[in-house]
């Protein structure tokens, strides 16, 4: 496709039915956008719109080009630039309808695809029998659970042996009438903390921990920053860390660090008879910052076990002040001092250098894990690895949102909504009557 030792930067899009067979493939030029998408940890692709360069009249030619396009084609996306000469695939998903806009100053078309991803939210998770939309897991590892509900979901979602990664814990739930993509956000409410998982233009599903290829949560013990040595498992992968030059390769840079998400009591309400209720604290932070308590409550949840790691994890990624950072990055092919924003997947670490007192990590001081509390500085701004949460894409930039650790799942009106069906769904048969 490109030219050997070319910088100039464009994509394809090649469509291919519902059935998978190639159709046609169609260039940049008959766009009047560029790519622009996002994708978020413990989430999926955005949805996507295109303007084509036609005019109606033009679009609605059955003999032209974009003719052959039928709502709920496949489309799958690729960059072509300097680093990527055979092409890299950055988004896949399908053609899910048309926006016209006519007047006398214009006609617009615009084309919209949704990711594959979407799919997931839209098939009930069922049991290998097809029939069951109940799914019991007993004392398996959460990684189990989401190959289970990925490889029998229908869609296009793949998972590779090094894109789910084992969590090493046995966890138990029951899912009842859930989709997919619900059952995949339980799976990481069954994870401790530290594990998220997101589903890229490349179309597989990552369960990974952001931590890899550092000591694992069960083991740090006690150690002196920068002093002691830290052990890990050489079977994990380390996180990749992008080092970003502020001066050269910024555009753009703001921060944010405050209390108001701020959570170090957890009131969890289960299920069973009696009725599990149990409550889960962060100590330290209570001494810092005061009490903060937030409830949370799943009936399908009978087991201390589950209870106290759902928990934790809220614990863990919330009981200190929420730090974020977001900064654009500049493309490599337009910029010479640019970065390859291709390389970026959310998951990733980024570090801003530059000269302007940036903080070392030896700044950290002693503690040990599990018991004393650890902080970094308000301060701190350049020099601290940060974890990728989020990317808005734009073909010739990035603009990232990065904080110092996953977050938890936030919870919408949908969600509590959806949690208020799952509950009136909990006693429901296992297979509806007519089938």
């Amino acid at each position: 496709m490109a030219v050997a030792g070319s910088t100039k930067k464009y994509f394809v899009m090649k469509v291919y039915d519902p059935n998978g067979v190639y159709k046609e493939v169609f260039h940049e030029k008959e766009f009047a956008d560029k790519l622009n998408f996002s994708i978020s940890v413990n989430g999926t692709l955005s949805a996507m719109s295109l303007t084509t360069v036609l005019g109606y009249d033009e679009w609605a030619k059955t003999d032209g080009r974009l003719a052959s396009i039928d709502i709920g084609d496949k489309c799958k996306f690729f960059i072509y630039d300097k680093e990527n000469q055979d092409g890299k695939q950055v988004y896949s998903g399908f053609f899910s309808g048309i926006d016209f806009e006519i007047s006398e100053q214009k006609e617009v078309v615009k084309m919209n695809f949704l990711p594959n991803a979407t799919y997931l939210g839209k098939k009930i998770l069922r049991a290998i029998d097809d029939e069951t939309t109940s799914v019991s897991f007993n004392s398996v590892d959460p990684a189990d659970i989401m190959r289970y509900i990925i490889y029998h979901s229908g869609t296009d979602i793949k998972y590779t042996n090094l894109s789910v990664r084992d969590v090493g814990v046995s966890r138990s739930y029951d899912f009842i009438a859930q989709s997919n993509l619900e059952g995949i956000k339980k799976v990481l409410d069954l994870c401790p903390y530290g594990w998220f998982f997101f589903i890229g233009g490349d179309d597989i599903a990552y369960l990974k921990n952001f931590q890899q290829g550092e000591p694992t949560y069960t083991e740090w013990g006690s150690m002196t920053w920068g002093t002691d040595y830290w052990e890990y498992d050489p079977a994990t992968d380390a996180v990749i860390t992008h080092n970003i030059n502020y001066e050269t390769q910024v555009r753009a840079l703001s921060s944010n660090k405050n209390l108001d998400e701020m959570v170090n009591r957890v009131l969890f309400l289960g299920g069973g008879t009696p009725q599990l209720y149990e409550q889960y604290e962060s100590t330290a932070s209570q001494t810092a910052y005061g009490i903060f308590e937030e409830l949370h409550s799943d009936e399908r949840v009978t087991e201390t076990g589950t209870a106290e790691a759902y928990a934790e994890r809220i614990l863990d990624n919330k009981d200190m002040p929420k730090t974020s950072y977001t900064c654009e990055l500049i493309d490599s092919n337009y910029s010479e001092k640019g970065y390859d924003i291709e390389e970026l997947k959310v998951g990733d670490r980024v570090k801003i250098n530059t000269n302007r007192n940036d903080v070392g990590y030896n700044l950290w001081g002693s503690f040990t894990w599990g018991s004393e509390y650890w902080k970094l500085s308000s301060r701190a701004i350049f020099g601290v690895e940060q974890f990728i949460k989020r990317i808005d894409y734009k073909q010739d930039s990035v603009v990232l949102e990065l904080s110092l650790a996953p977050d938890p799942i936030v919870q919408r009106i949908e969600d509590i909504n959806r949690d208020l069906t799952n509950y009136r769904f909990k006693d429901a048969p296992d297979i509806p009557d007519n089938i």
